[in-house]
């Protein structure tokens, strides 16, 4: 799926648009504000690449590091769930598409989410 849509290119263009939606979220936006846009950018694309299906073997242990006590919840993850579906709607990936990327991504919340 990787290059069914365009080139590395039109994938960071999709981050880009992502990454200002969640910046403009009041509730989302100081898990942001802290990291430089390139760190941001990384952190999503490596988001993105498991949702494609190309997530490093590592990636849930990695995961689980990264959102440990940061207080995350199940609303921020939904929120953040929302907008990457706009965003893949908007940058023109297809309906079936986004429902496996979003699938992909669903999985990870068990590590991501504080109880």
């Amino acid at each position: 799926m990787l290059y069914r849509y365009g080139n590395i290119e039109f994938w960071n263009h999709a981050i880009v648009i992502l990454h200002e939606k969640l910046r403009s979220d009041p509730t989302l936006r100081h898990y942001f504000e802290r990291r430089t846009p390139s760190e941001v950018q990384s952190i999503n694309f490596a988001i993105l690449k498991a949702g494609l299906g190309y997530a490093d073997d590592n990636y849930e242990e990695v995961l689980k590091y990264a959102h440990q006590d940061r207080g995350i919840t199940q609303d921020h993850m939904t929120r953040f769930i929302t907008y990457l579906r706009q965003t893949l709607y908007e940058v023109g990936i297809e309906p079936e598409d986004i429902n496996i990327i979003i699938g992909r991504i669903s999985e990870y919340t068990p590590y991501i989410v504080d109880e």
